[in-house]
């Protein structure tokens, strides 16, 4: 395969997924890459994600033809139930880690404050 045949199947299956999520806007990027010490090439393709708090889609491989077979594989997978819960998932990941940098903030000032209050010579 080509590297202009690898781009257009890249490009071509964006539309698929998009179909398959329901979503019309995915944006592509097909990349190749050398590692600088070992000289190993890599295929890739990151498709944008396609809801809010999911991340995107990527797929990484030795060869183009991976990358185009992992792809294919994984449209068979996709569903828009699958993605909403990702979505679900993804906010409440989100939400429970701001909760709890909050909390470890809050404990944080509040022994700040204590301590103060201590070397004040005000023992509450």
């Amino acid at each position: 395969m080509t590297n202009r045949e690898y781009f257009k199947q890249v490009a071509k299956l964006s539309k698929k997924i998009g179909k398959k999520l329901g979503v019309v806007d995915i944006k592509v990027l097909g990349q190749i890459s050398m590692d600088g010490v070992t000289g190993d090439i890599s295929y890739a393709a990151q498709y944008s994600s396609p809801a809010d708090g999911v991340a995107p889609l990527t797929f990484l491989k030795d060869s183009p033809e991976a990358v185009i077979d992992a792809i294919k594989k994984q449209i068979k997978e996709y569903s828009p139930e699958l993605l909403e819960i990702a979505y679900h998932e993804a906010q409440a990941n989100h939400a429970q880690n701001t909760s709890t940098s909050h909390q470890k903030i809050v404990e944080e000032l509040k022994a700040t404050y204590a301590e103060k209050e201590v070397s004040r010579g005000n023992k509450n």
